[in-house]
């Protein structure tokens, strides 16, 4: 059974999954909230509660792992010429697809004029799009499906006299 203290430390945590930070919101001091949230943090307790609380947030929020891995794979595998029409032109956000649009973090539409007062006039726009970092996301994608778990090494030792021919 977890105390107040740790229960605390644990919702602490998944603010930021900040270990010193959860220590000194939850009321430890800022020079040990290093090594307190570390002992915690290693406590088999405590992380099956984070687990726990993870898994609440998760069902509540109704969000799959699925779900997750198809925005990421949305990133992973968007391609910039979706974003242009066959002009060069940048599409509309409205004509993009569901997996370009996802692919994107943001817009930035910015309005250009000439001139000054009454005579200033517009003369056109400027339109940037900023994309979601591709490498990360297959990165996540490769941890979340395991791609980077250790290879199984299997090392034996030749006991006999006899030598180990390898055709």
């Amino acid at each position: 059974m977890l105390t107040a203290k740790q229960k605390r430390f644990c919702e602490e945590y998944l603010i930021d999954l900040n270990g010193k930070q959860a220590a000194i919101r939850t009321g430890y001091s800022p020079k040990t909230a290093e090594q307190q949230g570390s002992r915690l943090l290693s406590n088999a307790k405590v992380q099956k509660y984070i687990q726990q609380l993870q898994k609440k947030t998760s069902e509540k929020l109704e969000i799959t792992r699925e779900q997750i891995l198809k925005e990421l794979a949305a990133i992973g595998a968007s391609d910039i010429r979706e974003f242009y029409d066959k002009d060069g032109n940048l599409k509309n956000i409205k004509d993009l697809s569901d997996n370009a649009a996802a692919s994107l973090s943001g817009v930035e539409v910015d309005e250009l004029f000439e001139g000054y007062g009454e005579e200033r006039r517009h003369i056109g726009l400027t339109r940037k799009i900023k994309r979601w970092d591709k490498v990360a996301a297959i990165d996540k994608i490769c941890k979340i499906l395991g791609f980077y778990a250790p290879e199984k090494v299997i090392n034996t030792i030749n006991l006999s006299d006899e030598p180990i021919v390898f055709e």
